[in-house]
């Protein structure tokens, strides 16, 4: 049994919770959500397995969720986003849930997704991975290809302002958004 299949589900400290399936990623977010958010929350998740995870109405979900299992994954729809997300030990998920009146929020999300981008360009730095900020040039040539390739229902085939490139141009950080009354 590999160390990741043995990691808690679960633990949370305070406002900080560390997560280990997409599964529990969701149940996180749903649940403070719920409760409101009258602080930020900070999650972090080392997916232990993999999942399949969508935003848009699937054209046949019932065929897409009979092949999910068959293949051992979980199909799970999420509140934010648009492209379909493969998650799974080769990736890292991190939930910030910030209140809509927490300052990050007073210069638009644009600026909030900036802010967040700079942090893991600044924090991915320190450890040498190279990373390009998408700038609204950039944004538009990628998203332009990606929907010429037929790739606008794939979460890494689309760019937003805040997400990082790696060397070759291909998307290293993603970032997904949501507002609502909470």
């Amino acid at each position: 049994m590999n160390a990741a299949a043995r990691a808690p589900e679960v633990r949370v400290r305070q406002d900080f919770a560390r997560l280990g399936s997409a599964r529990a990623e969701m149940a996180w977010v749903n649940e403070k959500i719920a409760g409101g958010l009258g602080k930020p929350y900070l999650a972090i998740t080392h997916y232990s397995a993999p999942a399949v995870i969508y935003r848009r109405k699937l054209e046949d979900e019932a065929a897409m969720e009979r092949r999910a299992a068959q293949e051992g994954c979980d199909l799970l729809q999420r509140r934010v986003g648009g492209g379909v997300v493969f998650a799974g030990p080769w990736l890292l998920g991190v939930d910030l849930l910030l209140p809509a009146d927490h300052p990050l929020g007073a210069g638009g999300h644009t600026a909030a997704f900036c802010w967040f981008g700079d942090c893991w360009q600044a924090a991915l730095g320190l450890l040498a991975v190279p990373t390009t900020l998408a700038d609204a040039a950039g944004i538009a040539a990628h998203n332009a290809a990606a929907q010429a390739a037929g790739l606008e229902w794939a979460c890494f085939a689309g760019l937003s302002h805040g997400e990082l490139l790696d060397g070759l141009g291909g998307k290293l950080v993603g970032l997904a958004q949501s507002r609502g009354p909470w």
